[in-house]
């Protein structure tokens, strides 16, 4: 009532590709480079590629969309399974540290509980710099927290892992 009484319009929003399409466009993707995707910063060029013709019927058939429904979409799309491993082991490591840090008296409360916010809104909004801003900020204090000092890798490890970075690229560009 006291919008149009004051003649203020409707709030304009930011048109977002739905999660249906989404999907659509990251699957034909995987379908074509499924261990590395199409690169990143390709998002709106493989969106025009393989968007579907069910977004021609409703108001978004204009728009080419530069981003997904949220990063979770984004990184299969454009950094394949390899991407999105890559992206789920960061959360993970980082959960994985959070519980590590905190300890038994939860002194670290205020910054896990961020940081698990931030991630709940990165799964509903997608990218966004200032979240992304906030969420290295806060990974850097719970870091500067954390209870061992020194991080020690053994040379069989690295090896090993050398081993596999080498043979997924191989098998990448062949």
């Amino acid at each position: 009532v006291t919008r149009s009484a004051l003649k203020i319009g409707d709030y304009k929003h930011q048109a977002r590709l739905p999660i249906s399409e989404s999907w659509k466009v990251s699957a034909r993707t995987i379908t074509e480079a499924p261990l590395t995707g199409s690169g990143l910063g390709t998002y709106r060029n493989v969106f025009s590629a393989y968007r579907s013709s069910s977004l021609n019927a409703t108001n978004l058939a204009e728009i080419r969309f530069g981003e997904p429904f949220n990063d979770v979409f984004l990184w299969l799309t454009t950094g394949g399974l390899i991407g999105l491993i890559a992206y789920a082991a960061f959360w993970y490591l980082l959960f994985r540290l959070i519980k590590r840090s905190s300890g038994e008296n939860n002194e670290r409360f205020e910054e896990a509980f961020l940081i698990v916010i931030i991630f709940g809104l990165l799964m509903l909004l997608g990218g966004n710099l200032s979240l992304y801003v906030l969420l290295f900020i806060l990974t850097g204090l719970i870091v500067r927290h954390a209870k061992y000092k020194s991080v020690t890798i053994s040379a069989k490890d690295l090896s090993l892992v050398f081993v596999a970075v080498s043979l997924v690229m191989l098998g990448s560009l062949s």
